[in-house]
């Protein structure tokens, strides 16, 4: 879990990236890209560890977001049916087609930001949905089989 790096969005290039380089602690990382983002699991355990990537905040919705009540664990995926090939990025909703429906709206990623609190949110957040903390940046919520339904990422803005 990486608890000690910080995860930045910088509004001048849009991007979304660690100021401390994560990839230090795990070595075999398959990436999972939704639209712009991308989602880093360990291929040994299927856990999510990093999220990285470009979301021009500047198009998102701007609405309050607030964090929901969640429970600490890990948000693992099968990777049984994925190679690992380095550099290699996979379309996420080509292998989890049950997500899509929760991001997407007219082919383009739902975002939302929140300016009070830097909170981003991307996908679809109800109130009935089980939330997972990660770690200090990251939170999953996920519906009542298991499928991601929106990522909620805490993050320290840089505004330039």
């Amino acid at each position: 879990m990486i608890k000690e790096n910080s995860l930045v969005y910088s509004f001048k290039e849009h991007g979304l990236y660690y100021e401390n380089n994560p990839y230090k602690e795990t070595q075999k990382i398959v990436t999972f890209a939704i639209d712009t983002l991308q989602l880093d699991f360990d291929y040994n355990t299927g856990e999510l560890k990093f999220i990285t990537g470009f979301l021009p905040l500047v198009k998102s919705k701007k609405i309050s977001i607030n964090v929901p009540n969640y429970i600490e664990e890990n948000y693992c995926i099968s990777l049984e049916n994925i190679d690992y090939f380095p550099g290699m990025a996979y379309e996420y909703f080509d292998f989890f087609t049950d997500s899509e429906n929760y991001f997407l709206r007219d082919d383009l990623p739902m975002t939302y930001y929140d300016e009070a609190t830097k909170l981003i949110l991307i996908g679809t957040k109800d109130s009935i949905d089980k939330c997972i903390k990660i770690n200090k940046n990251i939170y999953c919520g996920i519906d009542e089989t298991g499928n991601l339904k929106y990522l909620l990422i805490c993050s320290n803005c840089i505004i330039i």
